[in-house]
């Protein structure tokens, strides 16, 4: 694992970015060992709730990155922002329970 190459930040946005390109294991696997080595840990010595943190904080840049695409290309398109209202009925708190 010391020997591979790990993703600049620019290949990071460029795959992330990409609707037809996916990351692949290795790639993934890089973001995970930086990931880790920034949180001070190795993949070896790295305790599990550690790994999840990392993971979490990876999907959630990965996330960020593509909403920041996707909102630049709805804005360079014109297109209206669209907001979703879901209605929760609380009629079975209020109802009572014999």
């Amino acid at each position: 694992m010391q020997n591979e190459k790990n993703l600049t930040p620019e290949e990071v946005r460029s795959v992330i970015t990409s609707r037809e390109r996916k990351l692949t294991p290795a790639q993934i696997k890089s973001l995970l060992t930086t990931q880790l080595q920034s949180m001070g840990f190795t993949p070896d010595t790295a305790p599990d709730d550690v790994y999840y943190k990392a993971c979490a904080s990876i999907v959630r840049r990965i996330l960020k990155e593509k909403r920041r695409h996707f909102m630049a290309d709805c804005k360079a398109k014109g297109r209206k922002q669209t907001y979703y209202l879901c209605t929760v009925s609380y009629t079975h708190l209020t109802l009572p329970t014999t």
